[in-house]
């Protein structure tokens, strides 16, 4: 009930009572954001109300049938079993230099984000390696263009990485060569997809691929992306397969010599970018600030002084935030940090330890605030 229609969460619950019993319950969705065929967009709220019955029987849910028209969309799929070399290519139709390139050649499992901030063009490139029929390894290139392996060896396929298992059955032909959902599924869908840097926002009503029947593949792909709040936009995807497949030769020659792995234990040995702020603010206690490896953001922390605190953080899009910052709160308590709250800032909890006082916000953009313990907050 948590996640249903798209929603990231229940806003409330209300029960409802008879004769001292639950009679019926009331889940209320936050607002959801979709669009309409015309491109209108509109905001939406939903709630289930759920009646208590006693010894209803259940019905089990059936899956789709199986639509004879939708055979060239099963054969297409099967482009991306891992038996045959593929590329997509997702270009931002508001920015047409950020782009988001996955390309897998048998050998590797490539995803490069390229993108543009102030200081001008970026790009990032994370992936896998195969070692051999058994195992491969994790790495990046960071955007200086430095290759780091990135954690231990993983035994397994690496066509394993390949994100798919969505059954033609979901699709309805909606034009010549073009197909669409069938119905609303949910955001999840996009686990089982390769999309582009936007994915997370993915609106799946407005998903969109279009075939070459006489080629049996998958040409063209279109979706919308909207956060409800400021992110939206959309992107296109196009396909390569076989021999028209190919990484840039630098970058295989820079994975021709991946250095070997040593988990980072320290901000240090993260940034040394970082380490030389912390130590601006704390001294030698910056030994004390805790860090936590999470292959998700490795060297994708960023630092800011604004001269009365520090704040790291990471633009990550892949990541598990609240993960993380589980994972670092944890770390916190078993370090010696103790809590406390600021009346300045109320409802945060602050960590202190020594001369070191810090608290985390709830995304990764938001990142991780530090200053010394006693400055004016």
């Amino acid at each position: 009930m948590c996640n249903f229609n798209g929603q990231n969460g229940i806003q409330w619950i209300d029960v409802y009572l008879k004769d001292n019993k639950i009679d019926h319950v009331v889940f209320t969705y936050r607002t959801g954001q979709d669009k309409y065929e015309d491109g209108i967009v509109f905001n939406y709220k939903t709630t289930i109300t759920c009646q208590v019955v006693k010894d209803r029987s259940i019905t089990n849910p059936t899956p789709y049938e199986t639509k004879t028209e939708n055979a060239i969309l099963t054969k297409a799929f099967e482009k991306f079993n891992g038996m045959e070399e593929f590329q997509i290519t997702a270009v931002n139709d508001k920015n047409a230099y950020s782009k988001f390139i996955t390309t897998y050649d048998l050998k590797n499992f490539v995803q490069q984000n390229d993108y543009y901030t102030g200081g001008g063009e970026k790009t990032f490139i994370t992936g896998y390696k195969k070692l051999d029929e058994s195992s491969y390894q994790r790495f990046l290139v960071d955007t200086d263009g430095t290759l780091k392996a990135n954690g231990s060896v993983v035994q397994g396929e690496i066509s394993s990485l390949i994100p798919s298992g969505l059954s033609s059955n979901i699709f309805v032909k909606t034009g010549e060569n073009e197909y669409m959902f069938d119905s609303y599924v949910l955001k999840e869908a996009k686990d089982k997809m390769i999309l582009g840097s936007d994915e997370r926002y993915f609106l799946p009503s407005t998903f969109k691929l279009t075939i070459d029947p006489e080629k049996e593949e998958v040409v063209s792909a279109y979706y919308e992306y909207s956060d409800g709040i400021s992110q939206s936009g959309s992107e296109t995807l196009s396909f390569l397969y076989g021999e028209d497949v190919k990484l840039e030769s630098s970058l295989e020659e820079k994975m021709s010599h991946l250095p070997t792995w040593v988990e980072p234990k320290t901000w240090k040995d993260e940034d040394p970018k970082i380490d030389s702020y912390l130590r601006k603010y704390f001294g030698d206690e910056a030994d004390n600030v805790p860090y936590v490896y999470d292959e998700d953001i490795y060297s994708q922390w960023l630092v800011s002084d604004s001269t009365l605190e520090l704040e790291i953080y990471s633009n990550a899009k892949t990541a598990n935030a609240s993960s993380f910052y589980e994972k670092y709160t944890e770390k916190l308590m078993a370090d010696g940090f103790e809590t406390t709250t600021l009346s300045s800032m109320p409802g945060a909890t602050v960590y202190v330890k020594g001369n070191i006082s810090l608290r985390v916000a709830k995304s990764l953009v938001g990142g991780i605030y530090l200053w010394k313990a006693g400055d004016i907050k």
